[in-house]
């Protein structure tokens, strides 16, 4: 099985290489100037310090009336625009409630409020939790298990066979599972998250959130939404190796070893480092 397997990993990466391709050159032409259609994410941060020296700084208005008090915690569920506070990690840009079920929400922050103190800690505000720009129906990023289902050929006599010929299939412990994945299952590099006819920073944006990202209680790589992971620090990433057809522009590469679950690995003009860059496509 050894020889076919290598055949068809080989195929998959020149047939991604080639759709890359088409890609980049199609973002290229398409004019930016008025796409009424398109639903990008904003968003912004301040940043308080009110254990710091005043006199040195240009004092925010946002800042003058100190730390909020008697706040709630920020809650998908809430119907009314309030001011709220924030949790750590991914949920200091965004919260979620009905976690990858049917009535699946998700809210984001694209304004937020961040007091940092003398001892390195932060308690962040949001000024007004939102739904995603419309339309923001999650369904459309669930599986929709009659029309591609999860595992397939369950009824073939010769699944394997079936399974080969099917470039968007894997053959894993026996069964014929789908490369491609959606809201709330494990991704990979070559398991990637669906994101058909939706641009980087669009509201309903997936990505394949490693568990040292977030602190959702997630165990493994797991499509989750981009905008989660909008102020996450990064993973440090390297390129990977040349003769294994993967892309590398010097900018941006494929990460060595699939460490950034195939998103692309981005050079950073801060420090010349290259990071994993979680609102690309992990197609990389």
């Amino acid at each position: 099985n050894k020889p076919s397997t290598s055949v068809k990993s080989l195929m998959l990466a020149l047939m991604r290489s080639t759709s890359m391709l088409l890609t980049l050159g199609i973002a290229l032409a398409i004019p930016t100037g008025d796409a009424p259609h398109r639903r990008l994410l904003a968003w912004s941060t301040t940043f308080c310090y009110p254990d710091g020296n005043l006199s040195l700084s240009i004092p925010d208005s946002k800042c003058a009336g100190g730390v909020p008090q008697d706040i709630e915690l920020c809650s998908a569920t809430s119907t009314e625009p309030s001011t709220c506070e924030l949790a750590d990690g991914v949920l200091g840009r965004g919260i979620d409630a009905n976690r990858w079920d049917s009535d699946y929400i998700f809210k984001y922050c694209p304004t937020r409020l961040v007091f940092e103190f003398a001892d390195g800690s932060q308690r962040a505000f949001c000024e007004d939790l939102q739904a995603v720009p419309a339309p923001n129906d999650w369904a459309t990023t669930r599986r929709a298990s009659e029309s591609r289902p999860y595992e397939a050929y369950t009824d073939s006599w010769w699944p394997w066979a079936r399974c080969q010929a099917d470039w968007g299939r894997s053959w894993v412990g026996g069964k014929c599972i789908d490369d491609t994945r959606y809201l709330g299952e494990k991704c990979a590099d070559e398991l990637e998250c669906d994101n058909s006819g939706v641009a980087q920073y669009d509201g309903l944006h997936l990505s394949c959130a490693p568990p040292s990202a977030t602190n959702l209680a997630i165990t493994e790589p797991t499509c989750l939404p981009s905008a989660f992971l909008l102020d996450v620090e990064r993973n440090r990433c390297e390129c990977n190796d040349w003769w294994r057809f993967d892309w590398n522009f010097g900018f941006a590469c494929g990460a060595k070893d699939g460490f950034c679950n195939g998103h692309a690995c981005v050079l950073s003009t801060g420090d010349g480092n290259k990071y994993c860059d979680y609102q690309t496509d992990n197609s990389w």
